[in-house]
């Protein structure tokens, strides 16, 4: 009778831990993805993981701790998981009947936040860099990825619009005057003046740049 009784007491425990206890949670997969601002890890499960049996934390900016309690893990399949920026290492350990994750970055951390995905199920986390670090990150990508714009090579001396339109009219008009005064002179004398050699040559000169050097240049 008493070895009956005792065995109905156990029976009874058990049941009752079995109640109790939720039954153990296996981590099947993990993957990782990059993120302007940081990262985001999925850790795959074989059933939904309450948020209250897990925890996380960082070490030292750079290092982030993820418990799963009553978890067991496929410790080859995670260990196999690509390692992306920023996560450069991945260790795996156990704490009596929970998993610990560790993600070791190659930038500070700021902050992280875990979800919770029922189908498929899923343990989602967040991982955030500071925006300064961001921003450093971008731009330093944006110089990598983009040659330097050097402002356009200008040609030497070369009037346009209104100044070089001013600078025409003085010519032409300079030339002319020269001209005639060159005429005028080489009426009253018998040699030729020098006047009426250069204001021509200077309205040729003008002429043939204003009409088929200055186009090509442009």
């Amino acid at each position: 009778m008493r070895l009956m009784k005792l065995i109905r007491i156990m029976l009874q425990l058990l049941i009752c831990t079995a109640v109790i206890l939720p039954a153990q949670t296996t981590i099947t997969g993990l993957s990782i993805e990059s993120k302007k601002n940081g990262a985001f890890l999925r850790i795959m499960t074989n059933k939904p993981v309450d948020l209250q049996n897990t925890s996380g934390w960082i070490r030292k900016d750079i290092y982030f701790y993820l418990t799963i309690m009553n978890a067991r893990t496929d410790s080859d399949q995670i260990m196999a998981t690509p390692l992306i920026a920023p996560v450069k290492k991945l260790e795996l350990s156990f704490v009596g009947e929970s998993t610990q994750l560790m993600f070791e970055l190659d930038q500070p951390l700021e902050s992280f936040e875990l979800y919770q995905s029922d189908r498929p199920p899923e343990l989602l986390v967040s991982l955030r860099f500071p925006l300064t670090e961001v921003f450093a990150s971008l731009q330093a990508a944006k110089q990598q990825t983009q040659p330097a714009i050097l402002p356009p090579s200008r040609p030497a001396v070369i009037a346009t619009g209104t100044t070089y339109g001013k600078i025409r009219s003085a010519l032409y008009m300079t030339g002319v005057s020269l001209t005639v005064a060159g005429i005028i002179n080489q009426d009253n004398s018998a040699g030729t003046s020098w006047e009426f050699g250069a204001g021509l040559s200077l309205v040729l000169g003008t002429y043939l740049f204003d009409k088929h050097i200055k186009p090509l240049i442009k």
